[in-house]
């Protein structure tokens, strides 16, 4: 879980006294590599502008991500993930939070183009990034043996996962890294991926990983998109960083069997996960789905 909508300031000299001169409070919401200083958005920007990912291509994204995800929810795609907590009020009955508060169905791509850049990034700016989010997530692992034993169908089964590092800056790109070393682990490419979910930490880090799966041939890179966040992804949903690993499974695991089931098909479909874990770390799940 994450709440981001109580994360406190700091003051990291106190703890044995502070004897002379100003204290400074450090906000923990100003997101930047503890390494090189820098705030993830410049580093997602820099890495864009690298690959060759313009601030257009950035907004359309988190346009499609919003359209996505409003189209999916409209069909009713997120009622078998979602559930409705109550939050207690000071006065009168408890607020019933049933959905996720960020989407904008309203939002275009000219709207995003007027937004300006944060934090000195060339590309990023709020409207191409996740908002601050409060969010849990939860999803159960067993075996096969136990699965039986306990008379439980699993919805998926784990193929393999990975994780990568690289230099701390490389936040857009290492998502696609991890990738490829699951890929490779479990004998597959990224042919064999019926659906991928890639984390939306920005709109940059989707486009910049897809393209690195494509291995740079835009062509391709346009295909693998296709059936990457097909039902919107962290622009639209949010982005609590300790919730969004599991959340991207199930979203994909939910997707990928109604894929199977409308397609009436009986081959196994695949999906990939992955995302960028902060400092030059990436992850990876591949699952697959067959019942």
């Amino acid at each position: 879980m994450e709440n981001m909508s109580k994360v406190p300031y700091f003051l990291t000299d106190l703890r044995w006294g502070h004897r002379l001169g100003d204290v400074t409070l450090k906000d923990q919401l100003v997101i930047a590599c503890p390494m090189t200083g820098k705030p993830r958005a410049v580093q997602a920007g820099e890495e864009a502008v690298e690959y060759g990912v313009t601030r257009e291509e950035q907004d359309g994204w988190a346009f499609r991500s919003h359209q996505n995800y409003c189209k999916a929810k409209e069909l009713g795609k997120f009622k078998d993930e979602l559930m409705s907590i109550e939050v207690p009020q000071e006065k009168g009955q408890p607020l019933v939070v049933a959905e996720d508060e960020s989407p904008r169905s309203d939002t275009t791509v000219e709207k995003l183009a007027k937004l300006p850049a944060i934090y000195g990034s060339p590309t990023v700016t709020a409207g191409n990034s996740p908002g601050l989010s409060t969010g849990a997530s939860a999803m159960v692992l067993m075996s096969k043996t136990e699965a039986q034993r306990l008379d439980k169908r699993p919805l998926a089964t784990l193929m393999g996962w990975a994780m990568a590092s690289g230099h701390p800056d490389r936040i857009a790109s290492i998502p696609a890294e991890s990738a490829r070393i699951a890929l490779e682990k479990a004998g597959m490419s990224i042919d064999d991926i019926d659906l991928i979910e890639v984390n939306e930490a920005f709109a940059a880090v989707a486009l910049v990983s897809t393209f690195i799966m494509a291995r740079r041939d835009k062509a391709k890179a346009e295909a693998i998109r296709a059936k990457t966040n097909v039902n919107g992804g962290a622009i639209a949903i949010g982005h609590p960083t300790g919730a969004t690993g599991a959340r991207l499974i199930i979203t994909l695991i939910y997707e990928l069997r109604r894929l199977r089931k409308a397609a009436g098909s009986t081959r196994p479909y695949y999906g990939l996960a992955t995302l960028c874990g902060g400092i030059g770390e990436g992850e990876a799940v591949i699952v697959r789905v067959d019942q």
